[in-house]
């Protein structure tokens, strides 16, 4: 994957793009990896691909699957009573 700073970024926005649009690139920060910038074709099908190991924020586990892992932390900390 090709590596642009964002130092890069504000020079040289065309190249960073033309990059970006045949496949992901990883911007740095401070020499850390801290974004990626791909064509939106390719993170809309990304995002619409199902994962079973999503993560979901506070507030946005379906209740469902917030009941059956309530109910196993419960049974969990019983058990260690």
């Amino acid at each position: 994957m090709q590596k642009f700073s964002t130092v890069d970024l504000d020079q040289q926005l065309g190249n960073v793009k033309a990059a970006a649009s045949r496949a992901p690139v990883v911007i740095t920060e401070h020499r850390k990896d801290r974004f990626v910038l791909m064509h939106i074709d390719e993170f809309k099908e990304l995002k619409s691909k199902a994962n079973p190991r999503r993560v979901y924020g506070r507030g946005e586990t379906p209740k469902q699957l917030a009941e059956l892992l309530t109910g196993e932390i419960d049974r969990t900390l019983k058990a260690l009573k």
